[in-house]
């Protein structure tokens, strides 16, 4: 059964960690995604905390794509701009000095560069500056960070820092939410993840993604009154209700790689989810073979 912290007027949160639990809520027609409500319309901490991470830039109201629902007429738009992207690819040179960073066991702020630029480039069409890059570490990734006041501070100047850097070098018509995201995904976990990949030369890729899964949780908003077929023994609260979903659990739990990349279907997974294991899977049998070193 779900988890519910809820104290009245303050908070009301719904942990899922159970892989069938979440599919319940995905698949529910009285939840959807954090965007169904204009931004002052969500719960107060939910505003605070999401100001400090990388998806959302609160001075321009931007929130990154999987945030946004299915009936907001910009989503496949801004789909897209993102799929045309990533469809340009890699190429071997930057396999091979991914690999050759690994070998040298270099450190993960040299891993973290060269891989935003491999993943980001493409937007850009240049590399991103090391400062923008450094900045993305102190966005939040979990709520419990908001507890000190002076890492909140930073954060969310580390967050309005990289959004403007965007604003000023990418197209005008660019959603840059969805490039700042980019930027702080790659920072706070693929440098683990290439190191895990490494450490785990001789398994499949797949595999060493749904046991290390790279997001832990994603979160959901009722937009109805209900217990969501009997999750729930009192009624989730319209805009109020935030559902967290604990894919990363879910996914060790069942080894399902749609839990790693979405929320336990292929409906809506990561656009990078291609792109992200054909590179692993190059990059093992670099490793493997020898090259970079």
């Amino acid at each position: 059964m779900a988890n519910r912290i809820k104290i009245p007027f303050i908070v009301d949160i719904v942990i899922v960690s159970d892989a069938d639990e979440i599919k319940k809520v995905d698949q529910s027609e009285d939840i959807d995604r954090l965007h169904y409500y204009d931004s002052k319309d969500l719960p107060w901490w939910a505003k605070l905390f999401f100001k400090a991470t990388r998806y959302y830039d609160f001075e321009r109201d931007l929130w990154f794509c999987p945030f946004a629902p299915k009936s907001d007429p910009g989503y496949k738009s801004q789909l897209n701009y993102l799929k045309d992207h990533v469809l340009k690819g890699y190429d071997k040179d930057d396999v091979s000095h991914i690999t050759h960073l690994l070998k040298s066991n270099a450190l993960d702020e040299d891993i973290r560069y060269a891989m935003v630029q491999v993943v980001n480039r493409r937007f850009f069409g240049k590399d991103i500056p090391k400062e923008i890059i450094h900045e993305a570490q102190f966005t939040f990734q979990s709520i419990g960070e908001m507890v000190n006041p002076f890492n909140y501070k930073r954060a969310v100047l580390a967050q309005q820092n990289i959004a403007t850097y965007c604003e000023e070098n990418l197209d005008s018509h660019v959603n840059f939410a969805d490039i700042c995201h980019n930027i702080g995904t790659v920072v706070h976990t693929i440098a683990g993840a290439l190191k895990t990949l490494k450490n785990n030369i001789n398994q499949d890729v797949e595999k060493i993604f749904t046991q290390n899964p790279l997001t832990p949780q994603v979160p959901r908003i009722a937009i109805n009154t209900s217990n969501i077929g009997g999750l729930l023994k009192t009624n989730a609260i319209a805009s109020k209700t935030v559902f967290i979903c604990k894919i990363g659990k879910a996914a060790v739990q069942t080894g399902d790689l749609t839990f790693t990349f979405g929320i336990g279907t292929s409906e809506r997974e990561c656009i990078f989810k291609d792109f992200f294991l054909s590179f692993m899977k190059d990059v093992q049998l670099a490793l493997k073979s020898g090259e970079g070193a």
